[in-house]
């Protein structure tokens, strides 16, 4: 049968979720609590210095519509942010501190986990940071430093395993990847082009057994091929990932007012594709684009929005003779962010 026809007789359309446990897409148009959990009352540091630790709350999400327009073809997103709000709470040690009350912070954070587990694919995610500031009532603009993460975390019995790619305020132009198993640990800066806090863009995380790969809008910004004993752990003891989005505050040497820092993160979509080798070829995958739909097909679940209908009908009638990942631009002004994802 034509694959064309076979694609377009059986794609099905949303703009709010679409999943299954181990395929989904959510486009955030309000919280789903299938999907998702939000962390309340837990205490995250980054380091044992002074002002870098945050402790989450319920609150520190909000579910809106996008404003200014950012040519996303989506009318509302997730945002979550962390603010230093908790000084009154600090004054009867209660709710900004850990269980012990040994340390107590300044800051609330917000922190999203999902419910599910999920196992070999991609990862993606469509966000904007907004870099941390501070009001005109504090002195300085410089040490307001904070850091998001998206992050995928198995504790499976003889292979703990955990990937995040993390976005600083404070280096807008770099991206930080860190992986580790077990004992190991390895972490890489990726430079970028653009300015994580100016445009959305699309971040993802490839993990196979026998390598990891971080795609930033269709180009490979970093790769680390598994040597023969991690593959042989991951093909005994197959991950299950918790996806979590979180952050924290870096380590800070000076105190400020309440109420003056301030650090945004707007999440547009969250999709997750299983992929068992980065050989696989029998599954078409469409990311999309900050004008496109993230959109994911597999052999039994295909979701696609109209704007991808019109590409996809393009594709068909005049195939591309190449394999791999393809980058199509379209007619958007921002070229930087204009890539449809193909993997075929």
């Amino acid at each position: 049968m034509n694959f064309c026809f076979l694609l377009f007789s059986t794609v099905s359309f949303t703009k709010t979720v679409h999943f299954e446990k181990a395929n989904f897409v959510d486009w955030f148009a309000g919280f789903n609590q299938t999907l998702w959990s939000r962390e309340h009352r837990t205490f995250h540091c980054t380091s044992h210095r002074l002002n870098s630790c945050a402790v989450t709350s319920n609150e520190n999400f909000a579910f809106g519509p996008i404003i200014p327009k950012r040519k996303i073809a989506q009318s509302k997103m997730m945002t979550m942010w962390l603010k230093n709000d908790c000084f009154d709470q600090m004054l009867s040690r209660s709710g900004c501190c850990d269980r012990n009350e040994t340390r107590c912070t300044e800051f609330t954070t917000a922190r999203l986990n999902s419910r599910e587990r999920y196992g070999f694919g991609r990862y993606a995610i469509m966000l904007r940071t907004q870099s941390s500031y501070v009001s005109q009532s504090s002195e300085s603009n410089d040490m307001a430093s904070t850091i998001s993460c998206f992050s995928l975390a198995s504790k499976e019995v003889g292979a703990l395993v955990e990937i995040s790619i993390c976005w600083r305020s404070r280096s807008a132009f770099e991206l930080k990847v860190v992986w580790r198993m077990n004992d190991y640990r390895e972490t890489r800066v990726v430079p970028l082009r653009f300015d994580t806090s100016a445009e959305a863009m699309i971040y993802a995380i490839d993990f196979f057994r026998e390598k990891l790969q971080i795609i930033v809008n269709g180009a490979k910004g970093a790769e680390i091929i598994f040597e023969k004993k991690s593959r042989a752990i991951l093909s005994k003891h197959p991950p299950e990932f918790m996806i979590t989005v979180h952050m924290r505050p870096l380590p800070m040497d000076i105190g400020f007012l309440p109420n003056t820092i301030l650090h945004l993160l707007h999440v547009y979509r969250i999709a997750h594709l299983p992929l068992q080798t980065s050989e696989t070829k029998s599954e078409l995958f469409f990311i999309g684009n900050i004008n496109d739909s993230l959109v994911y097909f597999s052999s039994f679940a295909f979701l696609i929005s109209t704007s991808a209908l019109t590409l996809l009908y393009i594709y068909c009638k005049n195939p591309l003779p190449s394999t791999g990942y393809q980058r199509l631009q379209d007619d958007d002004e921002h070229t930087s962010t204009s890539y449809i994802f193909q993997f075929i």
